[in-house]
Parts: C-alpha cells; sequence; structure tokens
C-alpha cells in the first residue's frame, strides 16, 4: 500500500508538471513511477531553462532602448505628479509637451555634441 501512494504521487506529480510547463502529452508515454518521476525532473529543468532563457530574451530587449525606457519614467511620474495635485487639464497638457519638448531638444543637443567629436570629413558624410 505504501508504495501505491507514492506511485499515485508520482504519477500525478507528473501530470501536474506535464499541464503546468504546457510539455503536453504526446506519443511517449511513462509506463512506470521511475519513468514518471525521471520525466518530472526533465520537464522541470526544461521549464526552468526556457523561464530563464525567456527572461534573458526579454531583459536583453528592454535594455536595448533605455533612454525611451527612463523618459517613459519620467512621464509617468510626471503623470503621477500632475493627478496628485488635482491640475486641470490644460495646464496637464502644457506639461506634457514642454517634457516632449524638452527631451526633443536633449536628444538634438546628444546629436551635436557627439558630431563635435567626429572628424571634419566625417561631419561631412554625416550631414
Amino acid at each position: 500500500q505504501h508504495q501505491d501512494h507514492w506511485s499515485l504521487y508520482i504519477a500525478s506529480a507528473h501530470w501536474a508538471v506535464m499541464t503546468l510547463t504546457s510539455i503536453g502529452y504526446g506519443d511517449l508515454v511513462p509506463q512506470n513511477s521511475v519513468e514518471r518521476a525521471v520525466g518530472v525532473v526533465c520537464m522541470l529543468v526544461a521549464g526552468c531553462l526556457w523561464a530563464t532563457l525567456i527572461g534573458s530574451a526579454t531583459a536583453i530587449i528592454s535594455s536595448l532602448n533605455d533612454k525611451k525606457t527612463l523618459f517613459n519614467h519620467t512621464m509617468d511620474e510626471v503623470n503621477s505628479m500632475m493627478q496628485h495635485k488635482h491640475l486641470p487639464q490644460s495646464l496637464r497638457r502644457r506639461i506634457r509637451e514642454y517634457f516632449i519638448q524638452k527631451h526633443d531638444v536633449d536628444d538634438a543637443m546628444a546629436f551635436q555634441n557627439m558630431m563635435r567629436l567626429l572628424s571634419p570629413q566625417l561631419q561631412k558624410q554625416v550631414c
């Protein structure tokens, strides 16, 4: 009877892990408790590796545009502050426009500063 409980537990764990990891119900079906236990371990390891891969890819993609992320964060903080202060809509719009224009000016200035670092020949090719 003790063995039956473990077999049932392993079969249940196998089904649960297979379902949660979306690996599914394929053509390979474990025939005994040992095969089910090995399947559980393999699916958990594969699930963790998959999650790590997706997380790493997401982190790389999101870090590609740090400047845009920083601007969006600033705008979120501005919007939160304006809501907290109960500012009128017309003033909120003007404040948002100011931050957008400031962002555009900062980008233009950064480009100009970068251009100054280039040689005159390269500057002519860029402009």
